[in-house]
């Protein structure tokens, strides 16, 4: 028989020191309340998205459609931060 040691079974929690919404918020609160950072970022964004536009017409396969897909999503929600900079 071999033997494992414990310690490296065992697995890293990550939720210890996870920061509240709130502190996460305040931490964003540079990139959203300085007009040319918040811009910038919107453009980088938008960029990104239509990249991704562009690799969704001509994916071959389904497994490429599925990822540009979810990228988009992901550039999409990264763009309703929005809504946190004007509550």
């Amino acid at each position: 028989m071999f033997r494992v040691k414990k310690d490296s079974q065992a697995m890293p929690n990550h939720n210890h020191n996870k920061p509240s919404h709130q502190e996460v918020q305040q931490r964003l609160r540079p990139l959203y309340s300085n007009p040319n950072l918040w811009a910038a970022f919107v453009e980088y964004v938008e960029c990104m998205t239509d990249s991704q536009h562009r690799t969704l017409e001509t994916a071959a396969t389904m497994e490429r459609v599925a990822h540009a897909q979810g990228y988009i999503k992901a550039l999409a929600d990264l763009k309703r931060l929005e809504l946190i900079k004007n509550a």
